[in-house]
């Protein structure tokens, strides 16, 4: 199962660097320049930065699972955006 959503910020090489940072400390992360890969126990997901939008996406094998990737991403984004409002709308494919 997959979803995305995309989510406007200021500083969105400064948010997927924070995002890679903290999660690269516990899981396997993948760095391009555009793009962070994240490894999670319940799946997968990935942030593309494009000028001041990030889009994300999830991956997971079951909606449960899903439903925890995309929690845990929107939790952390929210907590490294450093008071910018952030909101994220996921949509499942």
């Amino acid at each position: 199962m997959t979803s995305s959503a995309r989510v406007g910020t200021r500083d969105a090489h400064g948010l997927a660097n924070r995002m890679a940072n903290h999660f690269g400390h516990k899981v396997r992360v993948e760095r391009e320049e555009d793009e962070v890969r994240i490894s999670l126990p319940t799946g997968a997901a990935s942030l593309r930065v494009e000028d001041a939008v990030l889009t994300l996406a999830a991956r997971a094998d079951d909606a449960p699972a899903l439903a925890r990737v995309e929690e845990v991403v929107a939790s952390h984004l929210v907590r490294f955006a450093r008071g910018e409002p952030i909101e994220v709308s996921w949509r499942r494919d």
